[in-house]
């Protein structure tokens, strides 16, 4: 070349806008379609500033440079190769309260302490120390942490910190997340806030909820007020489910109950003898049937007259 003219000018394009325009018209290497390929290079020379991109497959143009390189510090690759915070959703510094430890200048098994003694507890017999299993003493093999510590757990739970941490290396420092400490003002108050947020989010979502909630009434057997409040109104016994049948059993248990009740008692109309329909003898007469006042004001009569 004896003058600055690119090889290739279709690979040059003043504006980013354009070079898309013709990344959209391009096709498979060998297309007599279109003077654009996919997997081809063109360079936006824009603002000055020069841009190299490679056409992709759905005529996308994919910028060419270097990857982003964290510094595992503060930022670093997920698995999937996304940008993330160092130790994101991996692992964080688990909060643990002191130890309780009994001071004092014990002997084993004579002079352990006996009082305010709870499972879990330490002291100190010599240069061995004995943890409290319930029960009894039993040699600890370690030594118990007399101030609050911090474990590094495997997992991720809400509500942690990032904090800066030195790392080996003078002068290198990195992000740690940590769970806040539950026997501080500051981290009970961060806890506090983690939980406040927790309570307005799902505040939120109980809100939308309830605005979602389009309740439609008939206005006869269900009634909704003015204010949003639902209250029954007038159901028809038809309306009601197994009511007729319900009080059909019940009049007909009624019956029986009320027959029964009378047969027992009560004297049925056929065993009362009315006037003029006494037996004409003594062996004749009935040993349950009952007389009318009438026949026995006759009987009553007769015998006066006699």
């Amino acid at each position: 070349p004896s003058t600055a003219f690119p090889l290739d000018a279709r690979s040059m394009f003043g504006s980013y806008t354009a070079a898309q325009a013709a990344a959209a018209t391009a096709e498979n290497a060998g297309s007599s379609n279109t003077k654009y390929y996919f997997g081809m290079p063109v360079i936006v020379f824009e603002n000055d500033v020069a841009t190299m991109y490679i056409i992709q497959g759905d005529k996308t143009l994919k910028e060419v440079g270097s990857a982003p390189i964290p510094d595992n510090a503060t930022i670093e690759l997920s698995t999937g190769g996304a940008l993330q915070l160092k130790d994101w959703g991996k692992q964080y510094y688990k909060f643990h309260e002191n130890d309780t430890i009994h001071e004092g200048s014990w002997t084993y098994p004579g002079t352990m302490p006996t009082e305010g003694v709870a499972e879990g507890d330490f002291a100190q017999a010599g240069d061995v120390w004995y943890q409290y299993d319930g029960a009894a003493w039993q040699v600890y093999d370690g030594t118990p942490h007399a101030t609050d510590w911090y474990e590094l757990t495997q997992g991720w739970k809400a509500g942690l910190e990032p904090k800066v941490v030195s790392v080996e290396g003078a002068g290198n420092y990195a992000i740690a997340w940590y769970e806040p400490s539950t026997t501080t003002v500051e981290g009970l108050g961060n806890i506090v806030s983690s939980l406040q947020t927790e309570v307005d989010s799902l505040t939120e979502r109980v809100g939308a909820l309830e605005s979602g909630l389009d309740v439609k009434v008939d206005n006869t057997t269900i009634k909704k007020g003015g204010d949003g409040t639902l209250s029954v109104g007038t159901i028809e016994q038809t309306q009601v489910n197994g009511l007729a049948t319900a009080i059909s059993d019940a009049a007909a248990g009624a019956e029986t109950n009320a027959k029964s009740y009378t047969d027992t008692n009560y004297v049925p109309k056929t065993s009362i003898v009315a006037q003029g329909g006494a037996a004409g003898s003594v062996d004749a007469a009935s040993d349950s049937k009952v007389v009318s006042e009438k026949l026995l004001v006759d009987a009553m009569t007769w015998k006066e007259g006699m």
